[in-house]
């Protein structure tokens, strides 16, 4: 089974992607092929509570074997609006999206919504159920919720519902830009979605998908200069880091797709939306030469700069979890192989404690020339009188009595996990043996070696105070602060002399 496989490997599991296509294209989604006909809808809803039950059972065997391990529920969510102001186009637009809400109202709150009898009345469904199905689904929800945005769509009362792979296909909307093949480009849409989403679930989200499918041409120089790619990837980026300064949990965002492959919509190689070329065509000919794209590169500064694009400020800096990337290759020659770039998106904005988030840069760039510029300014500071030697131990007095309590008070406001509190208990106890280890060598050893109080003291007491934090803080990031200052209190409380 997958989870006793890859238990030690995979923190984070989904179970059907875009479960609510099984309304919209129920072959893509639940494997089935539905005939356009009144009993459509009947075999669609069985369908769609046969997976909640299943969905159940997978997030209840995902908790009892892998402890800590989060599994979420995957749907399409690019949204509509209504076409004009008319009551009648709002209302039925609302029921619109009340159709994909539905799944994930059910696998989040575990219950079936309220709205969903009077739907299946209307259309005659009924559902069979086996007894426990409702138990099972109450007790067993989603984690966070995963969906994939490509564009947004305006609805018109009556029309006829038609979509496709990137979500419903309504209405023009004048004021979007469109891709090569009229999908609507909207970044503040994502914004919307996920600000509508996160009111109404207070879960953590995930965008699954999000990408742009556009034609791709090789220049004279071989170069492919994609910038309408790089473009919507840098505003759709902008876009998440609104929604987490609006108060959203977002905690992961993955392009679709690093590398091109045929369109699962239109079927075709040329709707390209890899950062690699891959040199195929919808006849078929072709290499499979893979070209890096011109977005490559700019994905790569992304990822390498922590900051969400070339424009981004120093004052960009990631305020939580680094970003990070995942990599997968396959060597074989002449294949196509898949490059899966993965960005943790996190609210940015200039951290109080200025001198501290300094040394973390130098750190996390590792530029020896920063390094020696910072000690080079003490150095002029002091020179030229505007801070005296003596000033040093008021300025690491009010680091060590006032940020350094700060900093770590501020880690610790973060949502309760018990993998966050079993992290604090192991870093405590591996402090504790840790001080108690030194305590007993160095006491041998000073007997042996005659050292005297000061001597032994400094082998068992380490400068933890105002140095360790900014390291910790630019190698692994601020939420490791808060196993951090375990081991500081357990330095602190033993090295205090009974009175």
């Amino acid at each position: 089974m997958l989870f006793e496989r890859y238990k030690d490997q995979v923190k984070y599991w989904m179970t059907f992607n875009e479960i609510n296509n099984t309304l919209k294209l129920p072959y893509l989604a639940a494997g089935m092929v539905v005939a356009d006909d009144a009993n459509a809808p009947q075999r669609q809803y069985q369908a769609a509570h046969n997976m909640f039950v299943a969905n159940a059972l997978a997030v209840k065997a995902c908790h009892e074997m892998i402890p800590g391990a989060k599994i979420g529920c995957m749907l399409s969510l690019s949204t509509a609006y209504p076409n004009t102001c008319r009551p009648e186009d709002v209302m039925e637009t609302y029921q619109l999206r009340q159709r994909s809400l539905f799944f994930s109202d059910v696998m989040l709150r575990g219950r079936y919504p309220s709205y969903i009898d009077r739907k299946w009345e209307e259309l005659g469904v009924q559902v069979q159920m086996e007894p426990g199905d409702f138990e099972l689904i109450a007790q067993n929800t989603n984690d966070y919720l995963a969906f994939s945005y490509y564009m947004t769509s305006t609805h018109i009362a009556g029309m006829k519902i038609r979509s496709n792979t990137g979500g419903h296909v309504g209405a023009d909307n004048p004021y979007l830009e469109k891709s090569k093949w009229g999908w609507p480009i909207d970044p503040v849409g994502l914004r919307f979605v996920c600000n509508e989403l996160y009111d109404r679930y207070q879960k953590p989200m995930f965008i699954a998908e999000n990408g742009l499918g556009t034609a791709d041409t090789i220049d004279s120089d071989g170069r492919i200069r994609d910038t309408a790619r790089m473009e919507y990837l840098k505003k759709h980026i902008e876009a998440l880091q609104q929604a987490v300064a609006d108060g959203c949990d977002i905690f992961g965002y993955t392009w679709w797709g690093p590398i091109d492959i045929v369109s699962a919509g239109t079927g075709e190689m040329e709707k390209r939306y890899g950062f690699i070329y891959v040199d195929k065509d919808n006849q078929g000919n072709g290499t499979l030469r893979r070209r890096k794209k011109d977005s490559f590169e700019y994905y790569k500064k992304v990822i390498a700069s922590k900051r969400t694009g070339s424009g981004t400020s120093r004052r960009g800096l990631i305020k939580s979890k680094k970003i990070g990337a995942v990599f997968f290759k396959t060597t074989r020659k002449n294949t196509a192989h898949l490059e899966f770039f993965c960005v943790r998106v996190q609210h940015v904005q200039q951290l109080p404690q200025r001198n501290i988030d300094m040394i973390s840069l130098i750190l996390a760039k590792k530029d020896p020339f920063l390094c020696f510029l910072v000690m080079a300014l003490g150095i002029v500071l002091v020179r030229c009188g505007i801070v005296r030697s003596r000033d040093s131990k008021v300025l690491s007095m009010i680091s060590l009595y006032l940020v350094m309590p700060c900093v770590i008070i501020s880690s610790f406001q973060v949502k309760y996990q018990p993998e966050i509190l079993n992290g604090l208990l192991l870093a405590l106890a591996t402090a504790v043996l840790l001080h108690l280890v030194l305590i007993v060598v160095v006491g041998f050893l000073g007997k042996v070696l005659k050292l005297d109080g000061v001597e032994e003291t400094s082998l068992i007491y380490s400068n933890a105070g105002n140095l360790i934090i900014p390291i910790v803080t630019a190698i692994l990031g601020k939420e490791w602060v808060i196993y951090t200052s375990a081991f500081l209190s357990v330095q602190h409380f033993s090295a205090v002399e009974p009175c």
